[in-house]
């Protein structure tokens, strides 16, 4: 498990010393991300174990100078500039409730087949069996995952928990927000339902394939395959230049889908709120909610991220992370009721 920065949990463990001496497939990952491990474990000096870090001691996870918030100056200035703009002219496709909430993206009602048939390449026994799902209603689902200044815009509004994510020296800014639990996702919907007064929410699995394959039967919503053009993710064959594969990128780096939707493959794994079953096994909701039996401890992330192949970017693939876990690979998007 050498360097790897997210758990694979069916992966080879009996290596010797001898073994890992050299490189090889299966011993950790090749570029490890620089982790302040040291900068870390100085900013939790004093908090209580298991304890979720207070608005204090998460200041100095941000990539500034420790004990200072980000600065939000400049992106409230252009972000209420923008909104200003957008109540002048937009899509009837679209909604934005206020400057600091995300833009959101209407997607409509529909039907289609959730799950990987046998036989598509990439695919894993949980993905099965393929099953229709009949969404019979619109949702809003937001335009890009949530972001750094996002999310420190709930902080500074006393929300969030006064937790604030380490960035792992990766970017803040307008990169999507990482280091948030499930548990920490759900703190920010419920901060944003109070604060403009409509019923924020994760997605669910159902929807977010959905508002994946916008329309597409294909394994991915790109087609039969997906290049380092639409997506950020690892090519081990032909590694892109730049932070591509290796680490986050700003949100809306890659093109949308059909939808309008930036990023539902790639880039971070975003948590959903379906509980983790093994596979659908002919009991998955058919219309379009969540899964809220199961394995609630793990939660069902989705998207792939930026550190694996192109197999895990299918509108099929799925996964799973402890829900408690703040994952230096994880963010979320969130969605509206309308």
């Amino acid at each position: 498990l050498r360097n790897q920065i997210d758990r694979t949990y069916d992966a080879r463990m009996d290596f010797g010393l001898a073994d890992l001496q050299t490189p090889g497939p299966g011993k950790g990952w090749p570029n490890p991300p620089d982790v302040d491990t040291r900068g870390y474990l100085v900013s939790m000096q004093g908090a209580k174990r298991n304890s979720a870090p207070t608005a204090q001691t998460g200041s100095a996870y941000a990539s500034g100078s420790a004990g200072s918030p980000p600065d939000l100056t400049t992106w409230r200035s252009g972000r209420r500039t923008e909104f200003a703009e957008w109540q002048q002219q937009h899509s009837n496709r679209e909604l934005w409730d206020a400057p600091e909430a995300p833009r959101m993206v209407v997607v409509p009602p529909g039907s289609f087949v959730m799950g990987a048939p046998q036989g598509e390449p990439g695919r894993w026994k949980w993905e099965g069996p393929p099953h229709r799902v009949n969404i019979g209603y619109a949702y809003a689902v937001g335009k890009y995952p949530v972001t750094f200044n996002e999310w420190d815009a709930c902080v500074a509004d006393g929300g969030c928990k006064g937790y604030t994510p380490y960035d792992e020296h990766w970017g803040r800014s307008n990169h999507p927000v990482i280091n948030v639990s499930w548990d920490d996702a759900q703190a920010y919907v419920a901060w944003l339902s109070r604060k403009t007064g409509h019923r924020y929410r994760l997605l669910s699995e159902a929807e977010y394939e959905y508002a994946e394959r916008a329309g597409s039967a294909a394994p991915y919503s790109t087609g039969e395959s997906i290049s380092l053009r639409d997506a950020n993710f690892l090519d081990p064959d032909h590694p892109a230049p730049g932070a591509q594969g290796k680490t986050p990128m700003p949100v809306g780096s890659f093109p949308p889908n059909p939808f309008g939707l930036y990023d539902m493959q790639g880039n971070v794994w975003v948590w959903v709120q379906d509980c983790w079953h093994d596979d659908y096994g002919g009991k998955a909701p058919v219309d379009g909610s969540a899964w809220l039996t199961g394995d609630c401890q793990r939660r069902v992330v989705r998207a792939g991220s930026f550190n694996r192949d192109r197999s895990f970017m299918r509108s099929a693939a799925r996964y799973w992370i402890v829900g408690q876990l703040r994952s230096a690979l994880a963010g979320f998007r969130v969605a509206r009721d309308l």
